[in-house]
């Protein structure tokens, strides 16, 4: 299930947002904005935001609901990335070379 799988992906990602969140706390720059979370799948974004959806996942653990918890206290923002532009595909597909080389543009790095 590629919902269950994009969810779980996001809810490490908010564990280490949280955790990053609170260090720049500890050393007196808090974040005043969400801080955005990109995910290509608009399931994962919808079960995140809406907690009536859980209906359609009881099987999910519980604590990926860790993630919908951050949303809702507005600490992440979590937005639509295009999947065609989903700069994170460089580090976890192989790519053909015409798509490689227009992710790695996105991230300002050259040959």
């Amino acid at each position: 299930m590629s919902c269950e799988a994009e969810y779980v992906a996001a809810f490490k990602a908010a564990r280490e947002s949280t955790w990053l969140r609170m260090l720049l706390q500890g050393i007196d720059h808090p974040m005043d904005e969400p801080t955005p979370l990109l995910c290509d799948n608009t399931a994962a974004i919808n079960l995140s935001e809406d907690p009536l959806l859980h209906h359609r996942v009881k099987h999910v653990d519980i604590k990926y609901h860790f993630l919908r918890e951050r949303v809702q206290s507005n600490e992440l923002d979590i937005q639509y990335v295009n999947t065609h532009d989903n700069i994170a595909d460089l580090f976890t597909k192989p790519l053909e070379l015409k798509k490689f080389i227009r992710l790695r543009d996105f991230t300002g790095l050259r040959q």
